[in-house]
């Protein structure tokens, strides 16, 4: 439940935010900015604190009130989060990993999951794929990605190389999720998945509102994964964003050794 506390870090993040960003200065006055730190208010509230583990003791699910609320949540992110500066960064240091991958080859087909702005696929264009995103709310005018649930994705089966995220902890539902994954990959595809440190892996807490799905360790997630039906062919760290961990998966239909 938001109490006088969130409220007042919010105000706070205003503050510094302003302060990082002069230009602000004049909007403080302004009825509809009040509104808008209102209404960011009201989505904290409706998130919660509360965390479920009855799925799994080493996976946690945030308590979410309904389906709509989830979507209504994940929604609000891009009106709240000024992700500019990181897109451009992210673009650049991604597409320098993946290019490293031998199956992410120009006339590829790949699919970002909960792309926001699109600078995951941007870097996958890079590399010369066909690269589309989806996302619940990829905001306006965007080139690179199109409005979509990864939980009901709208590709026919069996018609992507690669499937590639970033935003696992986001999901509502991750069995449904990787049920859609393994629907629209080829036989011989592969899923990147880069994964944020665990909530035991960390120096300090996430503070993120919009995170939906937390594991305890990195091998927990991957483990979760295993189990619907992919195994593991690659692993690797990486330093941005926040020093994940980058894990390359395949169907279990798939004939290759499983080994390599």
């Amino acid at each position: 439940m938001t109490g006088v506390g969130d409220i007042a870090r919010a105000v706070w993040a205003e503050c510094v935010s302003t302060w990082r960003r002069p230009d602000r200065i004049w909007k403080i006055g302004e009825a509809q900015s009040w509104r808008r730190l209102l209404r960011f208010q009201g989505i904290r509230l409706k998130a919660g604190r509360r965390w479920d583990t009855s799925g799994s003791p080493r996976l946690s699910a945030r308590r979410l009130a309904s389906y709509e609320d989830y979507l209504s949540l994940q929604r609000s992110k891009l009106e709240y989060l000024d992700l500019s500066e990181h897109e451009q960064a992210f673009r650049r240091v991604l597409r320098e990993r993946v290019g490293d991958l031998g199956f992410v080859r120009p006339g590829v087909t790949v699919l970002c999951l909960g792309a926001r702005l699109g600078s995951e696929v941007a870097a996958f264009i890079d590399c010369g794929t066909f690269a589309v995103g989806v996302d619940l709310n990829p905001g306006t005018a965007n080139p690179y990605v199109v409005t979509g649930d990864f939980h009901a994705l709208q590709f026919a089966d069996r018609s992507v190389d690669v499937v590639y995220s970033n935003s696992v902890d986001h999901a509502f539902d991750l069995k449904r999720l990787l049920a859609e994954v393994r629907r629209v990959l080829k036989p011989e595809g592969h899923l990147v998945l880069e994964l944020d440190p665990g909530t035991h892996e960390r120096a300090e807490p996430a503070d993120d509102l919009w995170q939906t799905l937390a594991w305890n360790a990195t091998d927990d997630l991957v483990n979760a994964v295993r189990t619907e039906g992919f195994f593991v062919v690659g692993r690797r760290k990486y330093d941005y964003p926040r020093g994940g961990t980058q894990v390359v998966l395949r169907p279990e239909s798939t004939a290759l050794d499983r080994n390599g």
